[in-house]
């Protein structure tokens, strides 16, 4: 028979028995916790109450059969989860290094640097033997299109491997005669000669008219005068013909042999006058041992040493080459 009341705490079983679960939660206060600790000790059905309320505890901590399995198959399956985002992850990054070492190695990309070709043109056939200039490309191939007898190519290449030679070999015919080659903007060939780089910066560079500045400039740079004869600057005389580009060098000259000097600003003046249409005559000013000189090159100073009309420079990138070659322009 149940006690409701322990004598030696005087409190009764059925308020211990309310306090309990807060007991058993942690949640009573320590005089609270050691009124029940000293009633559970002396009375037996209490304590009882305690154990099966501790033991009910921790059997609700405690998973059962079926949510033990449930949680090792979600365990499990995190696992896999976790396994099959990796594998998939280093599958793609796999994929990717395939494609880009196909596309470098076997396929080849756009090649924008410089060929070293050997052009045989005749009529609208042409045969060409190309190499890369940069040593780390092998040309895998070259596509041309042509209009009014501009052939321009594009150059697709590889990186070296097993499955490549060292050089491009190809042919073309074409259903119009072919008057000059370009690979992008570079001129290759021309009406039968061979173009240098120099030769075709400058003609890209050439214009027709003394008075656009800018152009005036472009032209300049292409002829890399600077880097040569140092800083200059241009002075225009364009109100009526002949019209006069005076090139005023800033850097004193005296450092060049006399004779050098005079054959190479006569080459630069040649080269001007091909490049520019209406352009009559060009003047060098400098100073050379503490005095001013004027260098004159005309048209027919030109025209004299080229052999024929130099104008035709202006059109046709074979003969301003060939203009720049025979005055040392290079």
């Amino acid at each position: 028979m149940t006690n409701p009341m322990n004598k030696e705490n005087k409190i009764s079983c059925e308020v211990i028995r309310d306090l309990l679960p807060s007991y058993v939660d942690g949640l009573a206060s320590d005089d609270t916790a050691k009124l029940i600790e000293s009633h559970v000790a002396a009375c037996p059905e209490c304590r009882a109450m305690l154990e099966n309320m501790r033991a009910g505890e921790q059997a609700a901590q405690q998973p059962d059969e079926f949510d033990r399995k449930e949680i090792d198959f979600l365990r499990k399956s995190r696992k896999k989860g976790k396994r099959a985002v990796a594998l998939g992850v280093l599958l793609t990054l796999l994929a990717a290094a395939a494609a880009v070492g196909a596309k470098q190695f076997l396929i080849g990309s756009k090649y924008v640097g410089e060929l070293a070709c050997d052009f045989k043109v005749d009529g609208s056939h042409m045969t060409i033997d190309a190499e890369a200039a940069d040593s780390i490309h092998i040309i895998k191939g070259l596509d041309f299109t042509i209009e009014d007898g501009v052939a321009v190519g594009k150059v697709k290449a590889v990186l070296p491997g097993l499955y490549h030679g060292g050089g491009y070999h190809g042919e073309f015919t074409f259903d119009e005669e072919i008057k000059e080659v370009r690979i992008r903007d570079r001129i290759y060939w021309a009406r039968g000669k061979t173009v240098s780089p120099m030769a075709s910066d400058v003609f890209n560079a050439g214009h027709d008219y003394i008075g656009d500045a800018s152009a005036n400039g472009a032209l300049l740079s292409a002829l890399r005068m600077r880097e040569d004869l140092g800083s200059l600057y241009s002075e225009l005389s364009t109100e009526s013909e002949p019209y006069v580009w005076t090139i005023v060098l800033e850097e004193d000259q005296t450092k060049y042999n006399p004779a050098y000097l005079d054959k190479r600003l006569e080459g630069y003046g040649y080269v001007l006058l091909g490049s520019v249409g209406n352009l009559s005559e060009v003047d060098f000013r400098y100073e050379f041992e503490g005095k001013t000189v004027v260098k004159k090159v005309t048209l027919d100073d030109a025209t004299a040493f080229f052999g024929r009309d130099v104008k035709v420079c202006r059109t046709d990138a074979g003969a301003l080459s060939e203009l720049m070659e025979k005055a040392e322009i290079r």
